[in-house]
């Protein structure tokens, strides 16, 4: 029978509430929400952060984030902070704003595009590049993409790699562990492994050049 699930939720369907109630579980990706359970996520916060920096390294001078506030609600909002952070961070930067991401709203995006004076944009959605391309905009010609979490986009994109093998992989420790110590349930006090990411290079950005 299951002995230990691992719930990849932020806050979970109130139908599982017997299986969270009555074993040890652990949340992947969204840990620190509800119920008060211990997880294993991205430092979301950092990939952010490194995503504006190599930006930067990159010669670009306007990143814009393009994130779905529900998004980044999930994670606690880390992604938008790192953003930020990159941004006090790397001399030289002028942030070019934050879209919220809706992709039933392509063209409320390619208006907002528009108007905006940015040469790199950040996201975790894949179809912005496409969008992008139907806004008359050349990748990495006209206008640079870097992914928040690169291996859940098709193609060549440069952005982070989360390394979610190793975020699954201190899930199961920390499971592993639960279970030696006979501990189900929610916790006063839960813990949550925080794995970094890695930078990758990708075709949707271009090496070392700076536009005016």
């Amino acid at each position: 029978g299951m002995v230990g699930p691992l719930f990849n939720e932020g806050v979970l369907d109130p139908s599982h509430a017997p299986v969270w109630r009555s074993m040890a579980c652990v949340v992947l990706g969204k840990a620190g929400l509800s119920p008060s359970l211990h997880g294993s996520r991205n430092d979301q916060f950092s990939t952010a952060r490194m995503a504006v920096v190599e930006a930067a390294r990159h010669g670009c001078l306007r990143p814009a984030l393009v994130l779905s506030s529900a998004v980044d609600k999930n994670v606690g909002w880390r992604f938008s902070g790192g953003y930020h952070c990159g941004l006090s961070q790397c001399s030289g930067l002028r942030g070019a704003g934050v879209f919220d991401f809706d992709w039933t709203a392509p063209e409320r995006f390619k208006r907002w595009l528009k108007g905006r004076n940015t040469d790199v944009l950040i996201t975790a959605h894949a179809e912005v590049a496409e969008w992008v391309r139907e806004a008359g905009l050349r990748v990495p010609a006209q206008i640079d993409l870097i992914h928040l979490d690169r291996n859940t986009a098709a193609g060549d994109w440069a952005g982070i790699d989360q390394n979610q093998t190793g975020v699954g992989a201190a899930a199961v420790d920390i499971l592993v562990s639960l279970l030696h110590q006979n501990h189900t349930g929610p916790t006063a006090q839960p813990y949550c492994a925080v794995i970094p990411g890695q930078w990758r290079e990708g075709g949707t950005l271009k090496s070392r050049r700076r536009r005016g």
